[in-house]
Formats: structure tokens, sequence, C-alpha cells
């Protein structure tokens, strides 16, 4: 489930959809990995510059933010 959100994450950040070919990208689990571009094929072409966090929101869901750049923190707050 965490590789299918972090690869959500993505196509979603782009803007793109669906319309993104799943074999076009990869992702790793490692937190704020960079997302790299395939040549369709599944070979490693090019480090982009989007990265990934995954979030923790509670048990039995998973979520993952998708940002362009590299060197970004993502601070959570739990509001009661």
């Amino acid at each position: 489930v965490a590789f299918w959100t972090r690869k959500e994450a993505y196509i979603k950040a782009e803007g793109g959809g669906m319309s993104i070919p799943l074999d076009q990208f990869e992702v790793s689990l490692q937190q704020r990995a960079p997302v790299r571009l395939t040549s369709g094929e599944g070979e490693p072409n090019k480090e982009c510059s989007w990265s990934l966090q995954e979030l923790y929101p509670g048990p039995g869901y998973a979520a993952a933010v998708c940002v362009e750049g590299h060197g970004w923190e993502l601070t959570a707050r739990i509001l009661f």
C-alpha cells in the first residue's frame, strides 16, 4: 500500500492524473527520496525534482506527500 500511495501522490502532484503511465517513473520507500524517471521499459533514466514523504495518519490508513524540490521537512500537528 505504501508503494502505491507514493505513486499516487506523485501523479496527483504532477497534475496529470492517470494519464501519466505508471512505468514512466519509480518511487522509493525511503523518506524524502527523489522520484526517478524511467525510460518506459523500467530502466532508470534520471532523477526528477520531486521528492516524497510518507505520513502516518493512523492504524489502517496510508498517506504520502509529494513536493517539488529537495531538502524540505514536513511538520504535522494533531489538533484537538
